[in-house]
């Protein structure tokens, strides 16, 4: 129940003086672990596209179509999954032929496939075993973009950039570089530093080539963000004996 008035404020500084706080307390958690579910009993092709365009950016937000049905005098309701879809593998009406911007855009039609040609054998080789190291902490992903796709946790998210034959970048979302680098310190990276890359000044990259190795540091870390916990406790689960990551 806040004064209303003409003159342009930042959010945070509205919640800490609507709360009684500092700003700093509301800065680095606005947008950082909120979930928007949109339910309907249907969906045009305008809300599914709005939808994919915030969940391409950042928002952990879903599209959940629902119907009614009485079974014995109740009312039940049957939801399921829109967007983003939970499985590009399984055909629908909307997906027995591809529209005009899947002909266009191969990344959203051959999706793991389309990055990894990109690059450079040793380093595609390292895109795969990152991805197996966070499958248990991924919600899902979105082969959103021509250099980047989307992987989208529980409570956080990352994005893939490939725009390099010989490098990909690991992205934060909703952080600052020094959070990032304060993150990854916390479990003995010291020797990656996140840097800000173009427009994304709130998803600073960490750079990685062939020359990286993926172990447990990397999959307690990842796993972390993508789930939210507090850096260094996870403990991650290692492989049995004589099989890799």
């Amino acid at each position: 129940n806040v004064e209303m008035s003409d003159e342009a404020v930042e959010l945070s500084s509205l919640l800490a003086t609507s709360f009684d706080r500092d700003a700093e307390d509301f800065t680095e958690n606005i947008n950082s672990s909120q979930r928007i579910i949109v339910a309907a009993e249907g969906f045009d092709s305008r809300m599914v596209e709005v939808i994919s365009w915030l969940v391409n950016n950042g928002a952990d937000i879903c599209g959940l179509r629902y119907r009614t049905f009485m079974v014995g005098g109740q009312e039940i309701y049957f939801a399921e999954q829109v967007v983003p879809q939970t499985d590009p593998s399984v055909d629908s009406a909307e997906r027995k032929s591809p529209s005009p911007v899947e002909a266009e855009e191969p990344w959203r039609v051959r999706q793991m496939q389309y990055y990894t040609d990109r690059l450079i054998p040793s380093v595609a080789n390292q895109l795969e075993e990152l991805l197996k190291l966070i499958r248990s902490h991924t919600f899902s992903i979105d082969w959103s973009h021509k250099y980047y796709f989307l992987v989208r946790g529980a409570r956080r998210n990352l994005r893939i950039r490939t725009y390099q034959r010989n490098r990909i970048d690991i992205g934060f979302f909703n952080a600052s570089v020094e959070a990032v680098n304060e993150f990854i310190n916390a479990y003995s990276l010291n020797e990656f530093e996140a840097n800000s890359i173009g427009g994304y000044e709130k998803s600073p990259f960490v750079g990685t080539t062939s020359d990286v190795e993926f172990d447990d540091r990397w999959r307690a870390a990842l796993c972390d963000w993508l789930s939210g916990a507090t850096p260094g406790t996870t403990t991650p689960e290692l492989p049995p004996k004589g099989r890799s990551l």
